[in-house]
């Protein structure tokens, strides 16, 4: 939980400064359905819907949107082989 909710108040912090027009967080939907296996990714994602629900109440304009399956792998799923010539140079 602590790099997504790290993350969001360090870009809040940052934005104190020079305020943001508009921000999206990413989450999942592995908040609202769960995820087999991923208790933590779930209840990281929520909590950062929840932090982002709080920014929004006090008027600061955030949002976060809920990803759903991606059709060719995902954030916890090896890289295709044909993205491994970029992530390797």
């Amino acid at each position: 939980m602590a790099p997504k909710l790290g993350a969001a108040a360090a870009l809040a912090a940052a934005a104190a400064a020079a305020p943001l027009g508009a921000t999206a967080l990413f989450s999942s939907v592995a908040a609202l359905l769960g995820a087999p296996g991923q208790a933590t990714y779930a209840a990281a994602n929520g909590a950062l819907e929840a932090w982002a629900a709080g920014q929004a109440g006090r008027g600061a304009p955030v949002a976060a949107v809920q990803w759903g399956a991606w059709a060719v792998g995902a954030p916890a799923a090896p890289a295709h082989p044909a993205a491994l010539p970029l992530i390797h140079e």
